[in-house]
């Protein structure tokens, strides 16, 4: 089987294991937390396509799947099953860098496991302390934790120095956001914002502001209900990958610049070839 980009065919398996050499460059990192007070709203794909965003932005990214029990990332990025994971990191078994891998489009992933026999814990390492080891190896840490407010999301909000809500427009995901915005607030001080995912404006929506009001923390981005989103998601590439001049394709970069404290910067653009020579380790 192959997966097709730009128009060129690359073998099916889009990562490598990503080796930390001696002397890896140290650089500032933001360690973010992508939360959301309910499944569903489509936080996993907010957290690929801003990883994907900020890569275009010339950043190094880092993508954390710490939803231990249900983990996505995999699915949204075509990810196989690899020999190590979050999972091995947190049971002691290997280091957290010994399960990063370069995935072809850029960003570096940490997956976590599939397998039901990875679901048992005799210890847990907490994830915070595990980050400690990947500071200084990416711009941005995205940390893509679990729905709702259960052991794993907290360790997932503990890991992170900021956190992102993602809502929709209605009643129950907004209501779900306020109590992870809430127990945050109450147990740590970080810098809280909101995304409003698949939003369209229909009559019976809630509105930005109202949402703003209620939750007393703003919104930093709107992303628009767009189906490019599914098509991009059953293609199993970003939707700033699959469809770069869509809606959500834009708010996905807005909202990169936006964290970058940018305006507009000059993006990322690499030839089929390039890509595949980076991805085979013959170019940078």
């Amino acid at each position: 089987m192959k997966t097709a980009v730009s128009g060129v065919q690359i073998p099916a398996v889009p990562i490598v294991k990503f080796i930390y050499e001696v002397g890896f460059k140290k650089i500032v990192t933001r360690i973010i937390t992508i939360a959301s007070g309910k499944g569903g709203v489509g936080k996993t794909t907010v957290t690929v396509n801003l990883s994907h965003a900020l890569y275009k932005l010339n950043k190094d990214v880092t993508i954390i799947d710490a939803n231990l029990t249900s983990p996505n990332i995999y699915l949204h990025m075509n990810i196989p099953i690899t020999p190590t994971t979050l999972h091995d990191a947190m049971k002691g078994k290997i280091s957290i860098k010994e399960a990063v891998y370069l995935h072809y489009l850029g960003v570096k992933v940490i997956p976590a496991s599939i397998s039901l026999r990875d679901l048992k814990f005799k210890e847990k390492k907490n994830l915070t302390n595990l980050i400690v080891d990947l500071i200084g190896t990416s711009d941005f840490i995205l940390i893509d934790a679990p729905p709702g407010l259960n052991e794993d999301t907290i360790d997932a909000l503990d890991a992170g120095n900021e956190l992102l809500v993602v809502t929709n427009p209605e009643l129950p995901a907004t209501v779900e956001a306020l109590r992870v915005i809430e127990f945050t607030r109450r147990n740590w001080a970080k810098n809280i914002n909101v995304i409003l995912n698949r939003y369209s404006g229909k009559s019976w929506e809630l509105r930005p502001k109202h949402i703003e009001s209620f939750l007393e923390a703003p919104i930093i981005s709107i992303i628009p209900e767009d189906e490019n989103v599914k098509k991009a998601i059953v293609k199993r590439i970003p939707v700033v990958e699959a469809y770069p001049e869509s809606k959500a394709a834009s708010a996905f970069m807005k909202l990169a610049e936006k964290l970058l404290g940018i305006r507009r910067v000059k993006v990322r653009k690499e030839s089929a070839i390039s890509r595949i020579l980076r991805f085979l380790g013959l170019a940078r």
